[in-house]
């Protein structure tokens, strides 16, 4: 299963996919924590 889900800061994005995972046993990918980790490492250009 294969679920996208967008809206804008703030608008329980994180908080419904927590849900998903713990009910479905899905696995959570955020691209902003993916994003803020490269940024972290020094693998990215900070615009």
């Amino acid at each position: 299963m294969n679920v996208v889900i967008f809206g804008p800061p703030g608008a329980g994005k994180g908080t419904q996919s927590a849900k998903l995972v713990k009910e479905f046993n899905l696995f959570q990918l955020s691209t902003g924590d993916l994003l803020r980790d490269e940024v972290n490492k020094k693998n990215c250009i900070r615009i």
